[in-house]
């Protein structure tokens, strides 16, 4: 009788132990996803100021507008300001900056503060306007924002009704047309930021044309400015999704 009693006694403590354990976990996943929830929530908050300074500075003069002034009010709060993109359609509307690497922007906002968000940011390799293939990054974010809305160009019907990705910088707006999106696998190169020859460039333009999911009527030749946009993708570890766009204005 007494050893019936003491295995119950060990059951319930076994019992009540699983029972703490899992309200720890639990209690540890609440503790996550309401941090996850309050950093989207903060990243989204630094985003809509910048954007409001952005807007604010457009409606002084909307029929002329001031993009030198812009430009100079925003680079005026991060120094590594480079413009603004705008993808058609999207909600991807945020600003460019340029570190001096690949790495610093991955986890830090526009105002240079730690963040799970990051920015929106261009090659450190590149040189603005200058190169052959202009690459910009941004994080494929689950709550919808940065870059994650380039997985629309996925679909058929919208890759083929909305191809326009706008920069403003400090010379204008500089309008590109889309005309390639893939996934690029682990291990797979990106492409180079220039290309010397003509026959070089034209291989390297039929790759990524080729690698599309869809094909439409863009055409692209050696002295035409490629923008690409990278992003996560979550089809395979480590893959990214790539938009291709031209500049065409």
């Amino acid at each position: 009788m007494q050893q019936i009693e003491g295995m119950y006694k060990m059951k319930k403590k076994i019992m009540t132990f699983i029972e703490i354990v899992l309200i720890i976990v639990f209690l540890f996943s609440c503790y996550k996803i309401f941090s996850k929830l309050h950093e989207y929530k903060t990243d989204g908050k630094t985003y809509d100021a910048v954007r409001q300074e952005y807007i604010e500075e457009i409606q002084k003069s909307p029929e002329n507008i001031d993009y030198k002034g812009i430009f100079d009010r925003l680079k005026g709060i991060n120094g590594d300001y480079k413009g603004w993109i705008t993808v058609e359609n999207t909600d991807i509307d945020y600003p460019i900056v340029q570190g001096t690497d690949n790495d610093f922007y991955l986890k830090h906002d526009f105002n240079k503060n730690e963040s799970i968000s990051g920015c929106v940011f261009m090659d450190y390799l590149n040189e603005e306007g200058k190169d052959d293939n202009t690459v910009i990054y941004g994080h494929n974010m689950r709550n919808g924002s940065m870059f994650s809305k380039l997985q629309k160009f996925k679909e058929n019907e919208f890759f083929n009704q909305n191809n326009k990705v706008i920069i403003k910088d400090e010379n204008g707006e500089h309008t590109y047309e889309v005309f390639s999106v893939y996934v690029l696998k682990p291990g797979d190169k990106l492409g180079k930021i220039n290309y010397s020859s003509k026959e070089e460039f034209d291989e390297y333009v039929k790759l990524i044309k080729n690698k599309s999911f869809y094909t439409n009527d863009v055409k692209v030749e050696k002295g035409d400015k490629i923008l690409t946009l990278v992003t996560c993708t979550y089809e395979i570890d480590d893959a990214r999704t790539i938009v291709h766009a031209k500049l065409v204005k």
